[in-house]
């Protein structure tokens, strides 16, 4: 009986899912097969992305649950840890990548000493952020702006240097054509707005 007990407490151990502390190198895979929500792209390293992209979703926020990983572009992301991991980021997890072609290398991770390439605090400005958001910047306002545009920021996703595989490059090229036609309808609107000559 003791034996059988023993057996099945090892099983339950074996089966038991990877924990977001165990975030490496190959935890960030290509930008474009993660899912996309507005401009930004979720992933959940635990396996329950349903509940990441509900409150992702969600208009009136949320608390995102443990193995939450969003990114705007390749080189920066934030994974949400256990319970308890850093109260002052909400337990959150800021990194700073790397990526190349078919590989990816964390060059920082942490939280408030992380630096984005303007040198600013991650967790400082993620800060900025209403408590119903739990430290998301999104498409809400309560943050600084980055320096990127939302257009070079989507540049940056479709040009992942890991996305050249597989179907992958397909999906760049119908997203790469999106954006393009994106564009041209925001210069056309921007257009629309300036003052116009009277013709003669």
């Amino acid at each position: 009986m003791r034996l059988q007990l023993g057996l099945i407490v090892i099983g339950i151990l074996l089966l038991k899912p990877a924990t977001a502390s165990e975030v490496t190198d190959d935890s960030f895979r290509c930008i474009l097969k993660m899912s996309q929500v507005g401009h930004i792209y979720v992933d959940n390293l635990m396996g329950n992305i349903e509940q990441t992209l509900a409150v992702a979703k969600n208009p009136n926020g949320g608390h995102y649950p443990e193995g939450s990983l969003l990114q705007q572009t390749p080189t920066e992301a934030m994974v949400k840890r256990s319970e308890g991991f850093n109260p002052a980021t909400n337990d959150w997890e800021f990194f700073t990548l790397q990526p190349s072609a078919g590989t990816l290398t964390i060059q920082q991770r942490g939280g408030s000493e992380v630096t984005n390439a303007d040198g600013d605090s991650c967790a400082g400005c993620h800060a900025q952020a209403s408590p119903k958001w739990d430290m998301t910047c999104g498409a809400h306002s309560d943050c600084t702006p980055l320096r990127l545009t939302r257009h070079e920021m989507r540049m940056a996703a479709i040009f992942d240097g890991r996305c050249d595989q597989g179907t992958a490059s397909k999906t760049r090229n119908e997203r790469m054509f999106f954006l393009q036609h994106r564009l041209a309808e925001d210069l056309v609107q921007d257009f629309s707005k300036e003052p116009q000559e009277d013709q003669p």
